[in-house]
């Protein structure tokens, strides 16, 4: 495999397959989607830590209420966008790595549990975070 293609297995047992500027899906079903066009629903304004832009993401999860939450690894933060939004708004973190309970050393991944709290992996400092997100704030 060449490094312009690339696989990426999601929660449901899809297969995702890129190649150049494509994307196929393949479910179990072995039915075939060729993704030609998508939305840009959070970052896209290049590298950076503007609310705009993001830096390494490395998780997401989208809300009931479509809100797109972002582990950008590279900022140390948690971001969340609004549906809808083309900013988003840091819920935890800061541009700056820390050991404190409220930041991250590289946040990596991320999932929320059925009561709404999130757990975020926070790679160098070797822990998952479990945080209650007011959504209100």
């Amino acid at each position: 495999m060449n490094s312009r293609n690339r696989f990426f297995f999601g929660r449901d047992y899809m297969e995702f397959f890129y190649k150049a500027t494509r994307v196929f899906i393949f479910n179990s079903s072995n039915r075939v989607k060729d993704v030609k066009e998508g939305i840009l629903v959070a970052g896209g304004q290049g590298k950076g830590n503007d609310l705009t832009q993001l830096s390494f993401p490395h998780g997401i999860v989208v809300d009931q209420m479509g809100a797109v939450y972002v582990a950008d690894g590279g900022n140390q933060q948690l971001m969340r966008w609004s549906h809808g939004t083309r900013q988003g708004h840091t819920i935890v973190g800061s541009n700056g790595r820390s050991e404190q309970s409220n930041k991250f050393n590289w946040s990596f991944g991320l999932s929320f549990d059925r009561y709404g709290n999130v757990y975020v992996v926070d790679l160098y400092n070797h822990r998952v975070q479990k945080l209650r997100i007011d959504v209100d704030s």
